[in-house]
């Protein structure tokens, strides 16, 4: 089980728009200060009342206009399980691996690091430092992945990867990325969760 709220809610918001220009400050309308698109024009609508109820609306001036739409981040398209299963004999040929679609809104964000929660099930527990790899490129033999770049509980525990488009034609910066999980042989027996995060930053020169 993955555990990644943040970027599903992103992809909640980045997937819906709102239905006009008008945004309400209320308490059942703070999602729609999310779901702005670009090159659009937002007004608030307020109101003034009496002791009496009797209110008159207000049209108050612009709130946000040309805003850039890939400034919101990043979408998760799919997360594929190519194995969900493992030998208990420390090799990542043996152990998990899954495959990142993801988006990138903002193409001069290129630089991705990903962190990932240790593996627990239960009081058990499967580091994620010292058996956990990264690619953007699909590695099919064991000296291949241990050589690959390692990953860690804090991005700060790996060195970025650049990414590239890997689709053109679409809209913003389609890319795909790789994680192996070893299971050490002491590992115990069961269902393992963990919690990741993923974040693009711009390369400073």
């Amino acid at each position: 089980m993955w555990n990644c709220g943040l970027a599903e809610n992103l992809k909640e918001v980045l997937d819906n728009s709102i239905e006009d220009n008008y945004i309400t400050p209320d308490s059942t309308s703070v999602i729609d200060n999310y779901r702005l698109v670009k090159e659009a024009t937002y007004y608030y609508k307020l109101y003034t009342a009496d002791i009496s109820g009797n209110y008159s609306e207000l049209d108050y001036a612009e709130e946000a206009s040309g805003i850039p739409l890939y400034n919101h981040g990043i979408r998760i398209d799919d997360i594929t399980w190519i194995k969900n299963f493992g030998v208990t004999n420390d090799t990542y040929m043996d152990g998990w691996k899954v495959k990142f679609d993801i988006t990138v809104n903002n193409p001069a964000e290129n630089q991705l690091k990903f962190k990932m929660s240790d593996w627990t099930s239960g009081s058990n527990t499967i580091a994620t430092i010292g058996n956990t790899k990264i690619s953007l490129s699909n590695l099919d033999t064991e000296d291949d992945i241990s050589n690959a770049t390692s990953v860690g509980t804090e991005y700060s525990d790996m060195n970025p990867l650049t990414i590239s488009d890997i689709n053109p034609s679409m809209d913003k910066t389609q890319a795909s990325f790789y994680i192996w999980t070893k299971l050490p042989t002491s590992t115990i027996a069961g269902s393992y969760h963990a919690n990741y995060g993923i974040q693009t930053e711009t390369l400073i020169q």
